[in-house]
């Protein structure tokens, strides 16, 4: 058995497609900017691109508040400022721990400095100012004390001063003091520019105590006459929303869950307008609700209203999120059509056309977003993605051909042709024409030993390596040796060459001592051959320490046990790799050897059978166990080469 398998990796280049592209990064809407989410799979990815096509337009809150000082009371960085004034010698004595306080800034000593100010700030009742930041830096430190020190000091000098009791009002209730938060947001209550932002403070606090709905009623009341307006609603939701974002740090989903209930008080009344209910149904979906969007979105899909485009697209994410393609298809072309200046859609469109089969429409979308600027290692990558190798290769192919600035659409192309369509001798030869394009490049000539090694043209991999080597001592390139060598004992290994293999994995572990692949390949080799078996079981447990969980070393050490005869301690091992990769042929392999060892015949069949099917090429192997009852093995279907 070759152990060329244990690098779960190639070992002769660097990963495939760039997948990343496809992730488009997600513009979230208002309240919602520092909270990006991270999408987890291709369908989160096509969200993602209609949610940008439906927010990117909207208007930042902090645009709609009609003060900045508001804004400031969300704030937390404000830096200490002095405004003194003459107190004779409070004021002199304020004023040189200021200073001392500034020296010991500038000289790295923060806790020093803060202490000096925070002195500075109970002299004199005029530093407001500098009390707030004082609160401000003592919260992020987790001071809690200070800071409520400097807090109660601002409530005592500056009690109707509607923005100042705004701040107040958003630091109590992060130092977990609702009382002292609800009193100074009641206070704040009295100023027109604070006044949404302090009735966001006091929904939140009642919220918490009482409950969602219990908060509305409340803040009905305090609202009185604006309680009719859906305006008003939705700038109190944006607001608590701001607060969420910038206090609390919490995520998309949470802020939108926190959120609903004042959107949708808004949109019960009579004068709520399409577009909040679009917010309501675009929170829906950031809440992971989307089936309770559908309800809102339907109907605006079909009005004369200016949101009924940006309604389409929510409507398509949240299909999308259903897995409902076939609604989800006819809408996404409308789109598609609506938005030329958004070829990115065309490749959302390519997408669920090939999850779903369609692979003539799937090619159309792409060669049309490939005709709007679409890079075309996206469009590869999709490809790939839907196992469309002869449209991958094409596209790869359009890159190698044209301007290329590095060899990765090389190696690209490489691992298309060499890995995954079995190629060898089509990859060879486009590296070795690369290799005269780009004469200094390693990873190009450890691609080639790569493909020659599979075509067992041992010389020409060996060659390659030579190429690489040269590359290496005679440019700047010298970190790059071990890793050759390492690639050379496995040319060797592969060769039958044993004792030059171990020759050159011992000179990789010598020159880099944490080299943990070759350790755990020079262990597989010796413990498949049954040789060395202690100084194997060394290495491997060594190679766990530097990469614990690595399911390749976890095999390799059950299969160290197994050859020791310790088969309880070697299925344990083989179970835990199993558990991580539980379809990795070699691994069931392992297992059913084990098991047969164990005496556990019919286990150990089960195992290898499905070996069998996830990797047909090990017929021969599997067959010799199994004996004559072994079911026939089904083909793998091998690619077609493009003419």
């Amino acid at each position: 058995m070759c152990p060329a398998s244990r690098i779960r990796e190639a070992p002769f280049g660097p990963p495939g497609f760039k997948k990343s592209a496809m992730l488009l990064k997600v513009l979230m809407p208002t309240g919602f900017r520092d909270s990006t989410p991270t999408p987890r799979s291709v369908a989160s990815a096509l969200i993602a691109v209609l949610l940008v096509a439906a927010c990117s337009q909207e208007e930042s809150p902090s645009r709609r508040m009609s003060d900045p000082g508001a804004r400031a009371a969300l704030r937390s960085d404000d830096g200490p400022s002095l405004q003194l004034s003459q107190k004779d010698e409070s004021y002199a004595t304020a004023l040189a721990e200021y200073a001392q306080g500034i020296r010991a800034r500038r000289a790295g000593q923060l806790d020093r400095a803060l202490l000096l100010w925070h002195d500075a700030a109970g002299r004199d009742a005029g530093l407001t100012n500098l009390a707030l930041g004082l609160a401000h830096e003592f919260l992020q430190r987790g001071d809690t004390n200070r800071a409520l020190a400097n807090l109660d000091r601002i409530r005592e000098q500056l009690p109707d001063d509607p923005l100042m009791q705004l701040r107040l009002a958003v630091d109590f209730r992060r130092t977990g003091r609702p009382d002292d938060a609800r009193e100074a947001a009641m206070r704040a209550l009295d100023g027109e520019q604070s006044g949404h932002l302090a009735q966001a403070v006091l929904y939140d606090l009642d919220a918490n105590q009482y409950g969602p709905q219990i908060a509305i009623d409340f803040l009905r009341i305090r609202a009185k006459d604006n309680a009719d307006d859906s305006a008003f609603w939705e700038f109190v939701g944006r607001s608590y929303a701001d607060i969420l974002s910038e206090h609390d740090k919490l995520g998309v989903k949470d802020i939108a869950i926190k959120t609903l209930p004042l959107f949708e008080a808004g949109a019960a009344l009579p004068n709520a307008g399409p577009a909040l209910k679009l917010k309501i149904a675009q929170l829906r979906i950031y809440a992971e609700k989307p089936a309770e969007a559908l309800p809102i979105l339907g109907p605006l899909v079909h009005s004369e209203s200016a949101v009924a485009s940006d309604a389409r697209r929510l409507l398509a994410a949240v299909y999308a999120q259903l897995g409902r393609h076939n609604d989800l298809i006819p809408l996404l072309e409308r789109i598609v059509g609506e938005r030329p200046d958004r070829p990115d859609l065309l490749v959302s469109l390519a997408d669920v056309y090939g999850r779903i089969g369609r692979r003539d429409e799937m090619r159309r979308a792409l060669d049309a977003a490939r005709q709007k600027g679409i890079p075309l290692g996206d469009l590869a990558a999709m490809s790939e993605r839907h196992k469309d190798w002869e449209y991958a290769e094409r596209f790869l192919r359009e890159i190698v051909n044209g301007p290329v600035a590095s060899p990765n659409p090389y190696l690209d192309l490489h691992r298309l042709l060499s890995e995954i369509l079995k190629r060898h001798a089509d990859s060879l030869q486009m590296l070795e024409q690369a290799s005269k394009r780009f004469p200094a490049s390693i990873p190009l000539r450890l691609a080639a030993a790569n493909a020659a090694t599979e075509m067992h043209d041992f010389d020409r991999a060996l060659a390659a390596l030579a190429e690489a080597e040269k590359i290496a001592e005679f440019g700047e390139q010298q970190a790059s040796l071990p890793f050759i060598w390492f690639n050379r004992g496995i040319v060797f290994e592969r060769k039958g060459d044993l004792a030059e293999a171990e020759g050159w994995l011992r000179k990789t572990i010598g020159a880099q001592p944490r080299h943990h692949p070759a350790m755990n390949y020079l262990s597989y080799t010796w413990a498949d051959r049954g040789i060395n078996l202690a100084e194997a079981l060394e290495l491997v447990q060594k190679a766990l320490e530097l990469e614990p969980g690595n399911t390749a070393y976890l095999d390799t050490l059950g299969w160290v046990y197994f050859r020791l005869g310790r088969l309880d301690e070697a299925l344990a091992e083989v179970d835990r790799a199993l558990k991580a990769e539980p379809d990795e042929p070699e691994i069931l392999q392992h297992r059913g050897d084990i098991l047969e060892k164990l005496g556990r015949h019919q286990d150990a069949r089960e195992s290898w059978e499905k070996a069998l099917k996830l990797d047909p090429d090990r017929a021969t192997q599997i067959r010799q166990r199994l004996g004559p009852k072994a079911p026939a093995a089904t083909p793998t279907p091998q690619p077609q080469a493009n003419p």
